[in-house]
């Protein structure tokens, strides 16, 4: 006869066997039942197949670029990071989009103002992963912080501490060089 206390859980031999022990404890005994249970197959099927239809159309999407911040920094730090950002830029441009991007074509861009860099009439700029800016519109006018070169310079950065860019600069964009949108690519 049992006791009143003994488990009255489902035991599954199969499940038992593949972990090594008698499986009485309540959550692994659900867990053991729902892998031997026949609907999951269907689920793995699904699984197998959403992952290799991932593969073969991966190399086709864009990606996206991600920052993710664990915490605000600081100024000192935001400060430190424009210095940074300056002293590795390779030219510093305010300028307008003459010639948007197409394609693997790259934008160029009439410099306005050349703060750090060559003194060239214009930039060509280009973009190696979707963490640089596209610059798609003709008649963009913008600051941008360029690294490569001297053929064809990419942004690689977002602008998020811009303001201490400019601090660093000793320019404000927002008075000297404000934003302005361009015009979208005709159809």
């Amino acid at each position: 006869m049992r006791s009143s206390t003994a488990c009255r859980c489902r035991t599954f031999p199969t499940a038992a066997r593949r972990i090594g022990f008698d499986v009485r404890f309540r959550p692994l005994a659900d867990i053991a039942y729902r892998l031997e249970h026949p609907a999951m197959d269907a689920w793995r099927r699904l699984a197998v197949s959403a992952a290799l239809w991932s593969a073969a159309i991966a190399p086709s999407i864009a990606y996206a670029c991600a920052t993710v911040v664990a915490r605000k920094p600081t100024q000192a730090e935001q400060i430190r990071r424009a210095q940074d950002v300056v002293a590795q830029a390779t030219a510093i441009i305010d300028g307008v989009v003459i010639q948007p991007m197409q394609g693997d074509r790259p934008a160029i861009v009439r410099a306005e103002r050349v703060l750090k860099g060559p003194h060239v009439a214009t930039f060509n700029v280009g973009e190696r992963t979707s963490c640089d800016l596209a610059l798609t519109q003709e008649g963009e006018r913008l600051r941008l912080v360029l690294f490569g070169g001297p053929d064809v310079y990419f942004t690689n950065l977002d602008y998020s501490n811009a303001l201490y860019e400019d601090r660093v600069l000793g320019s404000d964009r927002r008075k000297v060089w404000p934003y302005r949108q361009g015009f979208p690519p005709a159809r």
